[in-house]
């Protein structure tokens, strides 16, 4: 057991010193690193403290810690983008906004259902009920990937000032990748590797962006 625990300190470790080497080219601070574990692989590999409480905090995935050297820069580099761009913050205020549109109808129909202020037919019910569990995972994909991607065009950026080809990081990482089916792609919180692989490409053709 001992070898084993050693390896896996040996990676966070390298792991750490991969994101201080990113954060340092995009002149932020360093944030700690947390890692959490995800046995069915339902999180997102790497996701910046958007509490604003307490230090910067970057919480990676046991499996990030396992992946890549390209897939690792990919994730960590858009976690930095919280920090070097206030796009990622402005767009998580958007999103907020829109979380409140898409669940605000659904919480009242539920509140009003429950308390008994009104009775639907049965049949309306449960259509309702359907529509509530296929329009809310929707939502929830769509608005996490509206913000994914402010966090990687900003990461995009970071790898940049690092010296890093964001699109060839962007291959490396997530060219061997299958796409979800049509379904998976509607109710993931990421883009597809296709989508991240166009939008890095894009990346390298714009002039350099401004941090901060």
């Amino acid at each position: 057991m001992l070898p084993a625990v050693s390896e896996d300190r040996a990676a966070e470790e390298a792991l750490r010193e991969r994101l201080a080497g990113l954060a340092s080219a995009a002149s932020v601070p360093v944030p700690a690193l947390e890692v959490i574990p995800d046995p069915k692989r339902r999180r997102v590999p790497a996701q910046p403290d958007e509490a604003g409480e307490g230090p910067p905090t970057i919480e990676v995935t046991e499996h990030l810690v396992a992946a890549s050297g390209a897939e690792q820069d990919w994730h960590l580099a858009a976690c930095l983008g919280w920090w070097a761009s206030p796009v990622p913050r402005r767009r998580a205020r958007q999103s907020l906004g829109l979380y409140t549109v898409a669940f605000l109808p659904h919480f009242v129909f539920g509140l009003g259902t429950l308390s008994g202020q009104w009775e639907l037919p049965r049949a309306v019910a449960v259509v309702m009920g359907l529509l509530v569990g296929v329009v809310l995972p929707l939502a929830h994909g769509a608005i996490g990937r509206h913000d994914r991607r402010a966090l990687e065009q900003a990461g995009s950026e970071v790898l940049r000032r690092a010296g890093r080809d964001a699109a060839a990081v962007a291959r490396q990482a997530f060219g061997g990748r299958s796409e979800l089916s049509r379904v998976g792609r509607l109710l993931d919180v990421e883009p597809t590797p296709a989508q991240r692989i166009a939008a890095a490409e894009r990346h390298q053709l714009q002039p350099q962006q401004p941090l901060f």
